[in-house]
């Protein structure tokens, strides 16, 4: 089973709820919990809240495991296929 989990870009900038910065929607979205990779063996938010502003500069990024499996093996051809015309 899948853990269902997301991530957001906004365009409000960081700061606490009494700054008027978005900073309760970071609070909101750490109280979804956080779900385990089996696969790294890390775990991580299920909901996390970006700016735009730091993911164009650098300074932000979504914490997210990697798609793809690095123990997956591609599919082997059944046997070998000669060419034969040109393309």
């Amino acid at each position: 089973m899948s853990a269902r989990r997301g991530a957001t870009a906004t365009p409000l900038p960081k700061g606490n709820a009494g700054q008027g910065g978005g900073g309760w929607i970071r609070d909101e979205a750490a109280s979804a919990g956080r779900f385990e990779s089996k696969l790294w063996q890390k775990d991580y938010p299920k909901i996390q809240i970006v700016t735009i502003e730091g993911l164009l500069a650098g300074t932000e990024r979504i914490d997210a495991p990697s798609q793809i499996n690095p123990f997956a093996m591609a599919a082997r051809e059944s046997s070998a296929h000669q060419q034969t015309e040109m393309l």
